[in-house]
């Protein structure tokens, strides 16, 4: 098996996931009908957006850190492929953990109703923070 090709098959293995798991994060978002969740639209695009600026930010970085191997062997793929890995499986558990931050302050598994409070708008939004961590630790 050639130099990387497990870290290849292993990252398209977390793509997979995390776009899965990305799909049903919007899908909750959207599940929230409030109208003071800033503007939902807005937040749903920022969403949209910014996984495609990191899917772009990632084959960059890796790229990078492929090429700073200083190899015309296979090694510089072989990296490409570990960063990717580790950058989706990090994304990945950033995701699931907003997703499950979502779920809980929204409370979508309790009982709704008239006697039910309405979720917090900032408490929804403080869950989806954690997917900006470079600008959240400045």
């Amino acid at each position: 098996m050639a130099v990387g090709h497990e870290y290849l098959l292993q990252a398209a293995a977390a793509d997979q996931r995390l776009a899965r798991k990305h799909a049903e994060l919007l899908a909750l978002i959207e599940q929230i009908e409030r109208p003071t969740l800033g503007q939902l639209g807005q937040v749903l695009g920022a969403l949209k957006t910014q996984q495609q600026a990191w899917l772009s930010y990632r084959a960059a970085e890796c790229e990078l850190i492929g090429s700073l191997t200083l190899s015309a062997a296979s090694w510089p793929t072989k990296y490409a492929h570990q960063c990717a890995l580790n950058h989706s499986e990090l994304r990945l558990r950033r995701v699931r953990d907003a997703t499950r931050c979502v779920r809980r302050v929204t409370r979508f598994d309790a009982p709704s109703g008239p006697g039910s409070a309405p979720p917090d708008d900032y408490a929804i939004a403080n869950c989806l923070q954690q997917l900006a961590p470079l600008t959240n630790h400045l």
